[in-house]
C-alpha cells in the first residue's frame, strides 16, 4: 500500500509478528508511558520530548535526550497544543518491540510524512513484536523506492 493522500482512521491497528497474528497481552507486566511534549521533529537536548526521541527511548528501554526510559511494552502519548501536526524531517526510528501509540483523536493530531518519509515502521522480524497506533491521522507518507507501505509498514 502506498499513501499519496491523507490516511485517517479511528483506530489504526498494526499487528505485525512472525506469525502475523495479533499478539496483544492482556496487561503488560512492565511498561512505561512516554509523553511527547513538542510538535518539532528533533533529536536534541531542548527540554521537550519529541516523538523521534520517544521512539528511541521505547526501543532501547533507557532514557534518551528529554524522554524518560522505556520499559517493556511501552505507551507513547501526546501533551501538545491541539490540533497539532508533527511534520517529519526524516524517517522515524524503526519500532523494534512492543509499543502502543495513543493520540488524542484523529482530527486533533496528524503525523505528516511530508511526502518524503514513512511515518510508522515496525521491524517485522522482531520476535512476537506488536504495534498499536490509535486516535491519530497519518498523512503524506512515502515508502522507500521499491518499498511498500507509505504510511506504515
Amino acid at each position: 500500500m502506498t499513501l499519496t493522500n491523507d490516511f485517517t482512521a479511528r483506530a489504526l491497528v498494526l499487528a505485525l509478528a512472525r506469525t502475523f497474528a495479533l499478539n496483544l497481552p492482556a496487561g503488560p507486566a512492565r511498561a512505561a508511558t512516554i509523553t511527547v511534549e513538542t510538535e518539532q521533529d528533533l533529536d536534541a537536548f531542548d527540554e521537550a520530548c519529541s516523538l523521534r526521541e520517544a521512539l528511541i527511548a521505547a526501543n532501547d528501554d533507557r532514557a534518551y535526550r528529554d524522554c524518560p526510559a522505556g520499559s517493556g511494552a511501552d505507551r507513547i502519548v501526546f501533551e501538545l497544543s491541539f490540533p497539532a501536526t508533527i511534520l517529519l524531517t526524516d524517517n522515524l526510528p524503526v519500532i523494534t518491540g512492543h509499543l502502543r501509540i495513543t493520540g488524542p483523536g484523529m482530527e486533533m493530531l496528524t503525523l505528516d510524512g511530508a511526502t518524503a518519509y514513512r511515518p510508522i515502521d515496525l521491524d517485522t522480524t522482531a520476535e512476537d513484536g506488536w504495534l498499536l497506533v490509535e486516535d491519530l491521522a497519518l498523512a503524506h507518507g512515502r515508502s522507500p523506492v521499491g518499498g511498500s507501505g507509505g504510511g506504515c509498514r
